[in-house]
């Protein structure tokens, strides 16, 4: 017999990387507090956290290194 394994495929974001808000917050040197706030003030353009469980909030590392460049775009004369 053969053992069975599941392909990654099958999981819905298997390729993609994901932070915690202890990591953006350690990045930007910001409180865990102050990132939750961004999340929910549109006026800044943070990216939106994913609900990957009930119990488990992150944000797509793809989406966060965006949001960095359109930081330093914007604060370029």
């Amino acid at each position: 017999m053969t053992k069975q394994t599941k392909s990654r495929t099958a999981m819905p974001h298997a390729s993609t990387v994901w932070v915690s808000v202890d990591e953006i917050a350690l990045r930007f040197g910001v409180s865990r507090n102050t990132v939750w706030r961004w999340s929910r003030t549109s006026e800044n353009k943070f990216p939106n956290p994913v609900r990957l469980t009930p119990r488990v909030t992150r944000w797509r590392l793809a989406d966060i290194e965006r949001f960095e460049k359109a930081l330093a775009g914007a604060s370029s004369p």
